[in-house]
């Protein structure tokens, strides 16, 4: 207990003013990230080996979350941030990830933050990801014993894969669909050429036969 309360004494209390941005150099170096990156600690919860492991899953999540289809923002995976404090709420999620205005165009700005003290998990995102609060805490409620030990690693791992993977599952449904049309249509021109072939070859020979015989 006590070393809860000096930490708690001890932690800055962050705004949307004063947290550090990951995106830019020396945030990143307030983030404790040597460089710019998708994770900002500025108090230290995480090892640094977590924080690292983290930017990685973030940045396999843009990735998942892209489409293979649609105009320029529909193929955009989405834009995740990691933050991490001793303390943190919903409002300052919500407060950063209007002030940042991380995809402005696309508008799939995701902020995760991690209030370390009282074990929370907060998600603020933006209208256009597809992926909003109800999906999110469905996700979050397998990993709430997690959170609530402490075990951050294991609990942010295995929500960041479901995110990711709950989007790669939709994309990889679409995309199959597309691939049976396709051979669906390739197929059918085909056996349509080689029914217009055999036609054309019974015509041939029906002309052919008479002019045999005679």
């Amino acid at each position: 207990m006590f070393s809860i309360v000096s930490i708690a004494a001890e932690a800055i209390e962050f705004t949307a003013d004063t947290y550090p941005n990951p995106k830019t150099v020396q945030g990143a170096r307030e983030c404790n990230m040597r460089a710019v990156s998708n994770v900002c600690d500025p108090d230290q919860v995480l090892s640094e080996s977590s924080r690292y492991r983290f930017n990685q899953e973030l940045q396999q999540m843009a990735k998942r979350t892209e489409r293979v289809t649609g105009s320029f923002c529909d193929r955009q995976g989405f834009e995740p941030l990691l933050l991490i404090a001793h303390e943190g709420t919903q409002e300052l999620a919500d407060a950063i990830n209007e002030k940042w205005n991380l995809d402005g165009h696309c508008k799939k700005s995701v902020i995760f933050f991690l209030s370390a003290l009282d074990h929370s998990f907060y998600y603020s995102t933006e209208p256009d990801t597809g992926f909003d609060q109800t999906d999110f805490i469905a996700i979050k409620i397998s990993q709430e014993s997690f959170l609530a030990e402490g075990n951050y690693t294991f609990a942010l791992t295995n929500i960041f894969k479901q995110i990711g993977g709950a989007q790669n599952i939709q994309v990889t449904s679409e995309d199959k669909e597309t691939d049976y049309k396709n051979h669906h249509n390739a197929t059918s021109a085909v056996e349509r050429t080689s029914l217009s072939t055999i036609v054309n070859s019974l015509v041939a020979l029906s002309v052919l036969v008479p002019l045999m015989m005679n």
